[in-house]
């Protein structure tokens, strides 16, 4: 096969929040379908932007729907808790009126609710930004004429990206590592075809202890 699981999940995730639209699916979710369509869909032949093509269209579906049903749900919600009575008189003893307490107690439901959505939003708009991050060193990988999907895949899961993480600093140093992971089979970038000389057989000890130091320890 031409890419991985990981490739395919960055590759969607990247095409649904593009020009900053709002990916409602969970990362569980969406990762769970991802691999299952990896596993029954693709084969050596297949290529990484068709399968997206033909995949994208029922992300985008599923992702509206679960838009509707969160908005759905606040629309039912404020139906059948109208913001009324915040201010009851007091009772005959000078508490507060049956009514007023349940509706305060209502309305502090609906903001406890809502306070969960927007951190659910401000946790998949984070979430988006890194794998925009993502994707977008990964096609400069790819320009770069490393096309090692092996390496790829193994520098990737133990490179950290966040928000903030500059993708041309990345790429220096992903390249760095390429050079120093491929030396000995003089394999160096910019390359044609990142296949690996010699035996095939590729050593990431040196990326795993370059990327992230705390492992060797």
């Amino acid at each position: 096969m031409k890419f991985t699981k990981q490739q395919l999940l960055d590759t969607l995730k990247a095409k649904l929040t593009a020009n900053g639209k709002h990916l409602s699916i969970s990362d569980k979710t969406i990762k769970s379908l991802s691999d299952s369509h990896f596993d029954l869909l693709v084969n050596e032949e297949t290529e990484l932007d068709d399968l997206v093509s033909k995949l994208l269209p029922q992300f985008v579906s599923l992702n509206g729907n679960y838009e509707k049903d969160n908005a759905d749900f606040i629309k039912k919600w404020n139906k059948e808790h109208p913001q009324k009575n915040l201010e009851e008189e007091p009772g005959e003893n000078g508490k507060e009126g049956k009514e007023g307490k349940e509706s305060n107690d209502s309305i502090s439901k609906l903001l406890k609710r809502l306070e969960a959505l927007e951190q659910r939003d401000a946790e998949h708009e984070a979430e988006r930004l890194v794998s925009g991050k993502r994707s977008e060193l990964l096609a400069k990988l790819k320009e770069k004429g490393i096309n090692d999907t092996k390496w790829v895949d193994a520098y990737m899961k133990k490179l950290t990206l966040t928000k903030d993480s500059d993708i041309e600093k990345e790429l220096s140093d992903a390249e760095e590592f390429y050079n120093i992971s491929h030396s000995s089979r003089k394999a160096n970038t910019p390359g044609a075809s990142g296949q690996e000389d010699g035996d095939g057989k590729i050593d990431f000890s040196d990326v795993v202890g370059i990327v992230n130091p705390s492992a060797g320890e």
